[in-house]
């Protein structure tokens, strides 16, 4: 942790106390001047930790789309049709026809919603994608669309030969962006979601974009194309919460003050350039309008000579977890009925202030969990992520969690904070009447 002695410590740890009403604050920073003036993670994560950025990655892409025009590849004003013509259907519409890769990146490709979900249904992502209904005249209206993304990151294996994380490589060499992951669907960066980084890379980001594309005096994207995706170029939704109502730039949005780079969930990068000021956060919330507005508080109150006493306890003191009765067994064994996650037997370890689950079958994994305290868990099971969290992305298998427990009124909770995306995943043990187990809402019965 790394708090400048000038920092208003009282405002920073009212900030994570009122951010635990919202959810879990994991990594933050805050960069003033050039100079980082508040860096830290919450335990049980540590700076170190690369997590996923959901939709913050879209911004990585649009960097790519600019290397890609600075290069002459590729223009903005170019007809997405033109570069796919191999997937082309055979009477394209009218609306397809005029879609142009400015459209993709600025989220008016016509759709009414997002299509992310219908192509990715099965087949090929970008044939699926041309031959969706387009009811609107591309240009005219907003609508928040990650499958754009993923065409934007084909073009990229089109135009350049290679995926996004590929071809960002010069980036991420300049930003000093040595530890990342990045999924992929056959080859093509997802575009939208799936890159992983940590704070540290956030910080950079923000940097790279605050000084227009210059990195230690090296200018990695043109300056003009920075500028302009950092700028306002169409309206957005006017029925969203007030801070994405502001306008919408190349694959990132305005706010109340300058621009926001953001993901689900609570991932957030916003470059306040009258203020000098940049803010990483990846956390865990539900409503991110209220991660915001905490943003700003903070930011509004981020000076003062209010000193707190062992400020780094009393931070993570605020997710603090408690101890809980302890099992009132060694050990108990079942088998389970036949369910989609293919375990076939559960085993309960009641061990020293912890217990160690393990389900077993097709599918193995064995999870130990403290008692008011995180343990370190290292999970590779095939599939595995995807079966425990329909939420969570499928196109990698490991998973890092640090793990607690609860037993209250004969029901045991295993809670799981993964390392490498905001969720969490839990495993409850029900022993009251008919034992069951829930895997992430998912019911498996006992035999």
């Amino acid at each position: 942790m790394f708090i400048n002695k000038s920092v208003n410590q009282k405002a920073l740890l009212e900030f994570v106390e009122k951010y635990k009403k919202i959810g879990y604050l994991q990594q933050f920073a805050v960069v003033h001047n050039g100079e980082v003036v508040i860096k830290f993670a919450v335990d049980p994560y540590k700076e170190e930790d690369i997590k996923q950025l959901f939709s913050l990655s879209k911004t990585f892409t649009s960097m790519a789309i600019g290397r890609a025009v600075d290069e002459g590849k590729l223009r903005l004003d170019e007809k997405v049709i033109d570069i796919f013509p191999f997937f082309a259907p055979k009477n394209p519409s009218e609306y397809l026809k005029r879609m142009t890769v400015f459209n993709l990146l600025t989220m008016n490709t016509g759709h009414a919603s997002c299509v992310m979900p219908q192509i990715c249904m099965g087949g090929n992502p970008i044939i699926n994608f041309m031959n969706l209904d387009i009811p609107y005249e591309p240009g005219t209206h907003f609508a928040y669309n990650s499958g754009a993304s993923l065409v934007l990151s084909a073009i990229i294996n089109v135009r350049c030969g290679m995926s996004v994380d590929k071809y960002l490589e010069p980036l991420y060499e300049a930003l000093n962006i040595n530890n990342r992951l990045y999924e992929e669907i056959d080859g093509i960066s997802l575009g939208g979601a799936g890159l992983h980084v940590n704070i540290d890379a956030l910080i950079e980001f923000g940097r790279f974009l605050a000084n227009e594309g210059m990195v230690n005096g090296k200018q990695i994207i043109s300056k003009d194309y920075v500028k302009l995706a950092t700028s306002k170029c169409v309206d957005s939704d006017p029925k969203a919460t007030i801070d994405w109502t502001k306008g919408y730039g190349l694959h990132l949005w305005m706010g109340n003050e300058g621009y926001r780079c953001d993901g689900a969930y609570g991932q957030v990068l916003m470059v306040l350039p009258q203020r000098n000021i940049i803010i990483a956060c990846q956390s865990e919330v539900n409503g991110m309008q209220a991660q915001v507005d905490l943003i700003y508080e903070l930011i509004n109150n981020l000076y003062s000579d209010e000193m707190v006493e062992n400020l780094e306890c009393k931070i993570n003191d605020v997710y603090k977890i408690a101890s809980t009765n302890e099992l009132p067994f060694d050990k108990v064994e079942y088998k389970l009925e036949s369910n989609d996650l293919k375990f076939n037997n559960l085993v309960i370890e009641n061990l020293e202030n912890k217990v160690k689950i393990s389900l077993t079958g097709d599918q193995n994994i064995t999870i130990e969990a403290g008692n008011g305290y995180y343990i370190k868990n290292n999970f590779f099971v095939k599939g595995l992520k995807r079966k425990l969290s329909d939420m969570m992305p499928a196109f990698y298998e490991e998973t890092i969690a640090s793990c607690y427990y609860k037993f209250e009124d004969d029901v045991l909770e295993i809670f799981m904070k993964n390392h490498n995306t905001p969720l969490t995943q839990n495993i409850i043990v029900n022993f009251k009447d008919e034992t069951k187990v829930i895997v992430n809402n998912k019911i498996i019965k006992m035999k």
